[in-house]
């Protein structure tokens, strides 16, 4: 049985309408004549595809202008619906229930559930711009998006296995941490649900998040061009609220299996004592840091799975008299520029959440019915705490 939780906490619903530009007056008249059409069209129900009236023929029986016509066939365009190809006419592309099923759908909203342990302010931090990327797709696609916050990570309690207003949702992102049963709501109420910086076991559900495999052989490339041939790396976990369960980013043990297969590709070693997952609190993860830099043999090269770990090696190497790339060169995982000039791999968390939007709506309108894992590219940027490359490495 799930755990009753006092830990969550709901801020405060934001929704974005994207549609509101077209909600009177001209603007919204070849939405009235889409609509009209669709259900003109459906009604006849035709089995199989449908080839539409002329644009003149159109305009007359609408009296509106053909350029308003052709705004109206644009809308059904985008979601799919028709195709307009030169010197044959307007195709319906569906049968005439799936096209009013999905016609229907651009009436409801996609819902996004932000699970965080505090506020998640747009286009601030990594959650943020992933947000940030989300809205920017759905005012693109002039989407209409709400947004629940919840602050809590890590199981969710059964005070929110529920749908509230379930006719209005088309469809569910889920960013954060949370426990895969979760799932199964949206499953169950056939809802289309993509799961973003986070992979599930389940494997219906889409799914978007940083290509740790691509950042893992990027690091590894780079190492074996500079003449290493050692490696070690660091991550950190996190402690739930109220509790002494420690939770790791499950991306960490994704990366480690990739960073030791791209090792294994570019003749890099990893002993087993030079990967370091260390659960709990900084004064936790001071200690066992210093006990690591304290090894008779360390690695040539430390990949810190993010910001707060390289942050705490390289105060680790400072308190042991060693420096980067001098004795050990340091490589972090990274959303954005750091203050420190370390080399990096940085993500993309604006891309994620546009790619996330996409995905979702491909599986709303139905232009796709499999799910999909999309990892987003990530960029290298070298910087002061790795060797540079001799020149001959490059011949």
């Amino acid at each position: 049985m799930m755990p009753q939780s006092p830990n969550l906490k709901l801020r405060e619903d934001r929704i974005y309408n994207f549609r509101s530009r077209q909600s009177d007056g001209a603007a919204s008249l070849y939405v009235r004549i889409a609509d009209e059409l669709i259900q003109q069209v459906t009604a006849a129900s035709e089995a199989g595809p449908l080839l539409l009236p002329q644009e003149r023929d159109l305009a007359a029986r609408f009296n509106v202008s053909r350029s308003t016509i052709r705004q109206a066939l644009t809308l059904l365009e985008q979601y799919d619906l028709v195709q307009r190809r030169r010197g044959h006419g307007t195709l319906m592309t569906r049968p005439a229930e799936q096209t009013l099923q999905v016609w229907r759908l651009r009436n409801k909203h996609v819902l996004l559930l932000q699970f965080s342990s505090g506020p998640i302010r747009h286009n601030v931090g990594y959650y943020g711009r992933i947000l940030a990327g989300i809205v920017a797709e759905a005012k693109t696609q002039r989407q209409n998006l709400e947004v629940k916050y919840l602050y809590y990570s890590g199981e969710v309690p059964r005070t929110y296995r529920e749908l509230p207003d379930r006719e209005r949702i088309a469809g569910v992102m889920i960013s954060g941490m949370f426990d895969d049963s979760f799932l199964g709501l949206f499953t169950e109420n056939d809802i289309p649900c993509v799961c973003v910086d986070y992979w599930p076991h389940d494997q219906h559900t889409d799914a978007v998040t940083v290509d740790v495999e691509a950042e893992a052989f990027l690091a590894a490339e780079h190492l074996a061009r500079i003449g290493c041939r050692t490696l070690g790396v660091a991550a950190f976990g996190r402690r739930k609220h109220g509790e002494q369960i420690v939770r790791f980013d499950p991306d960490v043990w994704r990366f480690i299996g990739n960073l030791r297969r791209a090792a294994n590709r570019h003749g890099l070693l990893m002993r087993d004592e030079w990967i370091m997952t260390i659960p709990g609190t900084d004064q936790v993860a001071q200690r066992a840091m210093d006990r690591f830099f304290m090894l008779e043999q360390l690695p040539e090269a430390m990949l810190c799975f993010d910001e707060t770990v390289a942050t705490r090696t390289v105060e680790a190497l400072r308190r042991r008299g060693l420096k980067y790339p001098d004795d050990i060169n340091v490589i972090t995982r990274s959303a954005e520029p750091m203050s420190q000039d370390l080399t990096r791999l940085q993500s993309r968390p604006e891309q994620i959440g546009q790619t996330a939007m996409r995905m979702l709506l491909d599986r709303i309108y139905h232009r796709r019915d499999y799910p999909m894992r999309v990892g987003v590219s990530s960029m290298f940027v070298p910087g002061e705490s790795t060797r540079q490359p001799e020149a001959s490495s490059f011949m």
